[in-house]
């Protein structure tokens, strides 16, 4: 599954912007973390992967838009 590109929402539904990055651990093809470009300057998230919910069509947070940005700081 290729999650690059696809769309990015907390856990209330509020979109987040879209996967552009995908960090794996060493040379498996377990995911580590992932990188939203988030905004209208498409600043970077690096979001720990534990923070997924799940995926599908896009990707679900498990936790607020506001958690997740103060991630980034």
């Amino acid at each position: 599954l290729e999650i690059r590109g696809l769309r990015v929402f907390d856990r209330d539904g509020k979109d987040m912007g879209f996967i552009s990055d995908v960090e794996l651990i060493g040379n498996t093809n377990k995911i580590s973390a992932l990188g939203i470009k988030h905004g209208f300057f498409g600043k970077k998230i690096i979001v720990p992967y534990g923070y997924v919910d799940r995926v599908g069509d896009g990707v679900i947070l498990n936790a607020s838009k506001n958690e997740i940005l103060s991630l980034g700081k």
